[in-house]
């Protein structure tokens, strides 16, 4: 399995538009204030973010 072919999220980190995978277990709980991890490429390490919104069409804004 390549990295674009999984269930990847569109997020804007401050103020760069990126596509991240968000792990599984924090999927769920993406709402403002609560923190989630990411992937922002392929071979990467777990970063956390707290979620500042989840936006109607599905797009995150996020901050370090």
């Amino acid at each position: 399995m390549n990295w674009y072919d999984k269930d990847l999220t569109p997020m804007k980190l401050g103020t760069i538009p990126k596509v991240v995978l968000v792990h599984g277990a924090d999927k769920k709980k993406m709402k403002a204030g609560k923190w989630i991890r990411i992937k922002e490429s392929e071979g990467d390490k777990w970063h956390q973010v707290l979620v500042e919104d989840v936006r109607d069409d599905g797009t995150v804004v996020a901050s370090r």
